[in-house]
């Protein structure tokens, strides 16, 4: 799936390819929810890679993270989606973030369970050879709890 993510007022989001792997079609398949239904919430574990991708690598860079890194971020355990966000346009003045990841768990525990995985180290062992090709920057994560709600018509 692909999607495009909009800036906000609040300049979080900007323009990115984003790639939604794993539950995203379940959740899509029960759209819309009766109005009787609560929305749902969900544990998102976001990697904002801030920095800049080597001169003329884009799309080797993207390529590597979907082929070699991608299949390591989908074996954690617990995982319901994963959304690998490329950058395509930002705000004016807004820091470069060439990558987005965002990994979907059922709850926090789950997500101590996948980073304490041997599918985690892994996938960071993966990662930093990517990194260490194309980029140049810091990573850092934050934990969130997304209160999805569908939007009215």
């Amino acid at each position: 799936m692909i999607a495009t993510l909009h800036s906000t007022k609040w300049g979080f989001a900007p323009h990115f390819l984003c790639h939604t792997l794993g539950y995203s079609d379940k959740l899509n398949q029960s759209l819309p929810l009766p109005t009787n239904v609560k929305a749902s919430k969900m544990i998102t574990r976001f990697a904002l890679f801030e920095g800049h991708i080597n001169p003329g690598e884009t799309q080797a860079f993207r390529s590597a993270i979907l082929s070699e890194v991608l299949p390591h971020w989908k074996s954690f355990p617990g995982v319901l989606a994963v959304r690998v966000c490329f950058e395509n346009e930002r705000d004016e003045g807004a820091p470069e973030m060439p990558l987005v990841l965002a990994i979907s768990y059922p709850n926090r525990a789950a997500v101590d369970v996948a980073l304490a995985s041997p599918e985690r180290a892994q996938a960071k062992a993966a990662t930093e050879a990517v990194l260490d090709r194309h980029f140049h920057g810091r990573i850092h994560h934050h934990i969130t709890e997304a209160h999805e709600h569908v939007a009215s018509p």
